[in-house]
Formats: C-alpha cells, structure tokens, sequence
C-alpha cells in the first residue's frame, strides 16, 4: 500500500497524539494534580488501571482493598490510590468526613454508579437529594422501630433455630450462607416490602439469591471502571445478556426481582403498620423530590437487600 504525503503527515499526526496526549496526562497527574502532593505509588497516580489490575485480574479478584491496606502501612493514613480519590485510615478523621449542615459534599460518581441505582440513596450524587432519600428511611432505623420490629425478628429466628434442629437431628450438612441469606432477607422484606419473601421454606430461592447477589459483588469493581457497562446491560434482553456475560445477567436480575417484588407491594398494600414502611418512606421521598420515575423505589429495595446480607 503506498501513502502520498497528505496521508503519511496524517498517519505522523496520529501517532504523535497516541504518544504525547497520554504523556502529557501522566505529566499533569504526577505535577499539576490538586492531588499530586498526597503520597502513594506512582503508578497509582498515573493511571486508573493500577486498580483495574487488583480489582479484575488478580485473583480472585477484588483485590484492591487489600492493596489500600498494604499502601496505608507504606505511606501513612492518607494515600492517593488513583488519580482521582484520596484513601483515609485515620479514626479522627470521621467528624470532618461526616460533619452535620451546612457541610455540602456531592459523592463520587465513579462510586455512586458501581450497582446501576442512580435513582436509590446509594446510587445518588447530589448531596440535596441523596439527604432527602436518606431522610425518608431514618425512621425506620429508630429505637421505636427495631423494639417494633421485635416480633418479626423473634419470628424469623425461630424459624431458623428449627432449620438447625431439623438438620442437626437429620445429619445433614446445611449450607450456612444459604440459610443465614434465607434468613436476612425475610426481615428485610418485611421492613422493604411489608411482607416475608418466605426463603427460609425454600432453600432453592435463597440459593438463587445468592448467585444473584454474588453477582453484584463480582460485577461492582468492573462497573467502577467502566460506569457505562451496567446502563449498556440493561437496555439487552435477559437471556441474550445470560449468554454474553452472566455475571452482569446476575445483577440485572436482582434489579428485575426487586422491581416485581415492589409491584406485589402496590397491589398489595399491608395492612400493619410496620409493615413496609420502607417503600412507604422511600414513595414519599422519590414524589417529594418530583421524580420522573418510580424506579428509585425499587432501585432503594435492591440496594437494601444488597448491604444487609455483604
């Protein structure tokens, strides 16, 4: 193939740009950065894919909290662990992070998307928003209602107690993540939802539940490098997604079940008071704020059964 001049000082400029844009960043990163003056590997300065390495290729994976805690023993209590976050192992430090009003501090993008919920409190970046959404289920963290929710734990741990009885008695070997998944997510599903999913009489769902929530861990260091992968995921169909990448296929059912999970809750309003007051809180939440869609509701129940069985 020959190249006339215009093509070859085309080709030049191309390779120059390959070769110089990404040394100037690194040049700006380890210099001019607001960061730059923070301890830490270099080459965690230089370039996100220091992360990328401890969190998806080294095994088993999700590595890279591990190598925070090495760098902390290296550089001290604050380190820089990517060009653009700041790592603090330091007690005092807990006051300044989490000061009460007027402190204003939006959260890290890269973070708030990991799970695909920008519409629950966990997914949301602007400090406004995300108060109101956590206001809307602090009641249910009071002392009032924990000694409320007495009875349904009471309930659930009998139901549990018996589990091991029946397999201590049978000798059968019992999977404890399983029936402790079991376990968890019937109370949860009773503050979310107002209603027990019923897991601990079905060993088989808690099973599917936690290849399901398995698949939000493995999914979440992947979608923190790459925050479009979660949102391109979910505009495929379930099976063809199953076929491509299960573990994305995993998370997006867990977001499919806790949308259905919410519409038996709609058609189904409890009649206790207790029961369901965390979609009853997070409803009135997402209409306060003017929300276009009611997806927050059910993205606030998928992230609630998330963080309480990890």
């Amino acid at each position: 193939m020959v190249f006339d001049t215009t093509q070859r000082l085309l080709l030049a400029q191309w390779a120059v740009a390959l070769v110089v844009i990404p040394l100037l960043q690194i040049v700006y990163r380890l210099v001019l950065h607001p960061l730059a003056r923070f301890p830490g590997p270099k080459l965690a300065a230089m370039t996100k894919w220091y992360e990328f390495y401890f969190d998806i290729c080294k095994s088993p994976g999700g590595q890279f909290a591990e190598e925070i805690r090495r760098m902390h023993k290296v550089y001290g209590p604050i380190i820089r662990i990517n060009p653009d976050e700041l790592h603090v192992e330091d007690p005092e430090w807990y006051d300044t992070l989490y000061a009460s009003n007027p402190t204003r501090r939006d959260k890290w993008p890269a973070a708030a998307k990991m799970v695909g919920t920008p519409l629950a409190g966990f997914g949301t970046v602007e400090h406004t928003v995300h108060g109101k959404r956590r206001a809307a289920l602090s009641p249910l963290f009071s002392s009032r209602s924990i000694v409320d929710a007495g009875d349904v734990m009471k309930e659930q741990i009998e139901i549990l107690c018996r589990r091991f009885g029946h397999h201590h008695k049978t000798k059968e070997p019992i999977g404890l993540r399983t029936a402790f998944m079991g376990f968890t997510l019937d109370i949860v599903s009773v503050f979310a939802l107002g209603e027990s999913m019923g897991l601990q009489h079905d060993m088989d769902r808690a099973r599917g539940w936690v290849d399901m929530l398995k698949a939000v861990s493995k999914i979440t260091p992947m979608a923190k490098q790459f925050p479009w992968l979660i949102s391109w995921g979910q505009k495929l169909p379930l099976g063809i997604l199953r076929v491509i990448d299960p573990t994305m296929a995993g998370l997006l059912q867990v977001h499919e079940v806790s949308t259905e999970l919410l519409h038996l809750e709609r058609t189904n309003d409890a009649e206790d008071d207790f029961a369901g007051y965390a979609y009853q809180g997070v409803s009135i939440s997402h209409r306060q704020g003017n929300e276009k869609a009611r997806g927050g509701e059910s993205t606030e129940e998928l992230t609630s059964y998330a963080s309480s069985t990890f």
